[in-house]
């Protein structure tokens, strides 16, 4: 807050009311980032209320005795430069009537105070049904309960039951790691399958209030205390929560912090016990709930819980540990304030307080929740759909109407009847509407760059490759990878001693054979003719040896450049069988990309598309323009590499059912669950550049003719809505 001499349009309506706090409101003092905060407890309605330490100061002069007229003057002889304007007086005293925070002459009555404890709790009742993404439905007060269970499961807040959970926790992460591959394996098939589903519904109340009585006993732990624990219907599915507003109160941070991680510690602790009895006991219903248990603690801390942008757990952790009182709160504020003061040109907009440190904080949570909140909504109404259409169609309308239909409302009604605007209200209309008159025509007139981006893998034409002819040990490599290079050039040379020791051999027998021969030529025919055959098996053997030994010379079977499969260099001393792939000869033409197209993008691929352009990752990263070759005519399921696939390194998933067919050569053909388009690419040669390795992975992205946004976003939603409920 500052001081501002800028008269507000509705001062003069309460300037000389006499507000006072009521007598059971209790104010608490809390330290954040070096500063006061102050809490304010209703001990009448169980509810609590942060200001900063200025505002405090205010409400301490709200006596009943003064004007607002004469605190305002006394704030601003005391505080100077730092003493909150009429509007941000204003403002306060708006939140105070919302809260029921200022004093009626009947809160001295018992009885009163009784009736406004039954109205405040119908309201609240009615609140609870209001909002049918939300209904809360209260259980029972549980301060009894965790009273008692405090010494039993509160010493896991202590310093030494934290190091206790820490070493509990990381003993069943390493078993994880030991059984990850039977962990994983199959686990959407196992967790989707019927008896399985049965099992969760069974494990997810146990595991979900195990994880309230957490808060509950945090708590207590600290001092403080729970009176209602109930059922959350968010999105109709049901998740317990426990009233943990008293914590608000803790002057530790991270005492206040330790109640909103409680939940997840205690889930933690239960999903190692899990760990560890599953590694032990074998296959069953035992095996099948501790297997749950764990599943259901990963997916709830990880995507749910964890997370600042949703106001669960991760919200209240994060707030509490950077020391962002009332974040939620103060970032929508900071939003509308800065709105209305740079864009509608309102100066007396009450200014939302921070300190150093915060600022970019609030502004990244104030501008990006609501947008993550929607999109969460809007997924669980889209999965709700997908079974049952109309219940999951309703969702999405009420999750729209709550996150952009209600605002908008409030919008409006502060836009064309908003106090704040008197004198201002004609340029904050005519900003609106320039502001929607430029999205409009951003989104549906303006052309935007457009491209489609895919993976490819590198591929070369049959008659290019070279295979080894021989069996030897590499010994020397007269050739470069990326070289030109002549037919019949020697590529490798391997080397295999025995062949020499062989051909010597012979040698010698042929040559003692020759001799044996002329001696029995003339004396005995019989003799002689046996010796000749002999000689024309160990011919035949030297023949044999001799071509082994030519096909120790690895040879280029045509001209082009040679790309190797490996470096050359890291090839020397290597052993190499008959038949292994060496490499390639290619030329201009007959190296090429596959590029595998989704079937939600091809449409602007086959019809938009005005080039194309391919990202070389191996070695230096570089950009190659390319061209279709081949466009496909249908789409299939058989992936051209499995670089492509999950298992290689890309980004497709592979369908283990299909895994055993084989293709034309014997070789096991990957199939993947969703069907694609393969589309062959021109990737031209250049001697300057790096070679391409045949089998890499590319990137690759089809460019298109420039397109407004709206169009392209209706056919995202029309897609989605195609393929998840096929209407």
């Amino acid at each position: 807050m500052t001081a501002s001499t800028e008269q507000n349009p509705i001062w003069h309506q309460v300037r000389l009311l006499k507000p006072a706090l009521p007598h059971h409101a209790e104010i608490i003092e809390q330290d954040w980032r070096g500063r006061s905060w102050y809490v304010i407890q209703d001990r009448v309605t169980g509810n609590f209320h942060r200001f900063p330490e200025i505002v405090a100061y205010v409400l301490s002069l709200m006596t009943g005795k003064r004007t607002l007229e004469d605190i305002l003057y006394q704030v601003r002889a005391d505080r100077g430069e730092e003493a909150p304007s009429q509007g941000d007086i204003v403002l306060l005293l708006g939140q105070l009537y919302q809260a029921d925070l200022l004093r009626n002459i009947e809160d001295k009555n018992a009885a009163t105070l009784g009736e406004k404890r039954q109205k405040i709790e119908r309201s609240a009742k009615i609140g609870r049904y209001l909002n049918p993404v939300a209904l809360r439905f209260r259980l029972f007060d549980p301060d009894v309960l965790v009273q008692k269970l405090q010494p039993v499961l509160g010493w896991i807040f202590s310093p030494i039951g934290l190091v206790i959970w820490g070493c509990w926790v990381l003993g069943a992460l390493i078993q994880a790691g030991i059984h990850w591959g039977e962990l994983t394996g199959g686990l959407s098939d196992r967790l989707l399958s019927a008896d399985n589903v049965l099992i969760m519904l069974i494990v997810y109340p146990v595991v979900k209030a195990w994880h309230e009585l957490g808060h509950a006993v945090a708590v207590r732990r600290f001092g403080g205390e729970v009176h209602e624990i109930g059922v959350l219907l968010l999105a109709f599915m049901p998740l317990a929560y426990t009233d943990t507003s008293f914590s608000t109160t803790f002057p530790n941070k991270w005492h206040r912090a330790a109640v909103g991680a409680a939940g997840m510690i205690f889930e933690t602790v239960l999903a190692a016990a899990a760990m560890y009895v599953w590694s032990e006991v074998e296959a069953g219903w035992v095996s099948a709930i501790c297997f749950n248990m764990m599943v259901l603690t990963v997916i709830s801390t990880l995507l749910f819980n964890i997370n600042p942008m949703i106001k669960l757990d991760g919200y209240y952790i994060f707030s509490d540990s950077m020391e962002i009182p009332s974040m939620a709160q103060r970032a929508f504020a900071l939003v509308r304030w800065g709105l209305c003061r740079t864009l509608f040109g309102v100066k007396t907009y009450p200014k939302p307080y921070w300190v150093t440190g915060e600022l970019k904080w609030l502004l990244i949570y104030g501008i990006f929740s609501p947008f993550y909140r929607l999109f969460v909504m809007l997924s669980i109404a889209l999965f709700i759909a997908q079974k049952f259409f109309v219940f999951g169609v309703f969702l999405a309308v009420v999750s729209l109407g709550m996150a952009l239909g209600l605002p908008l409302f409030h919008f409006c009604r502060f836009l064309f009847g908003g106090t704040m605007l008197k004198g201002h209200r004609l340029r904050a209309i005519s900003v609106s509407l320039l502001i929607i008159a430029g999205l409009v025509g951003l989104l549906g007139y303006v052309p935007m760059p457009y491209w489609t981006n895919s993976l490819g893998v590198v591929q070369a034409q049959p008659q290019t490759i070279v295979r080894a002819e021989g069996t030897g040990q590499i010994e020397n490599v007269l050739v470069e990878n990326g070289d030109y290079v002549e037919k019949g050039q020697v590529l490798y040379q391997m080397d295999d001693p025995y062949l020499f020791q062989m051909q010597e051999r012979l040698v010698r027998e042929l040559e003692e054979n020759e001799h044996h021969y002329q001696a029995l030529r003339y004396q005995d025919n019989v003799e002689a003719a046996i010796v000749l055959e002999d000689q024309k098996l160990l011919k035949s053997q030297q023949s044999l040896i001799a071509d082994k030994i030519k096909n120790l010379q690895i040879v280029a079977p045509r001209s082009g450049y040679f790309l190797s499969q490996t470096n050359p260099e890291d090839t020397l001393g290597g052993f190499l069988n008959q038949g292994t792939l060496v490499g390639y000869v290619v030329k201009p033409g007959e190296v090429f990309v596959q590029a595998i197209v989704d079937q939600e993008k091809i449409e602007p691929v086959r019809t938009k598309l005005t080039g194309v352009t391919l990202m070389m990752i191996e070695g230096a990263p570089h950009y190659l323009e390319s061209s279709v070759l081949r466009e496909p005519t249908k789409s299939t399921n058989i992936l051209p590499s499995l670089a492509l696939s999950t298992v290689g390194g890309g980004k497709l998933s592979l369908d283990p059912s299909k895994q055993k067919d084989l293709g034309s050569r014997g070789a096991p053909q990957p199939y993947s669950y969703s069907e694609q388009f393969i589309y062959d690419l021109d990737l031209p040669l250049d001697a300057k550049a790096a070679m391409p390795t045949i089998g890499q992975r590319v990137y690759v992205r089809f460019e298109h003719k420039s397109e407004p946004l709206a169009p392209r976003l209706y056919r995202i939603i029309r897609q989605t809505f195609l393929k998840r409920l096929n209407v």
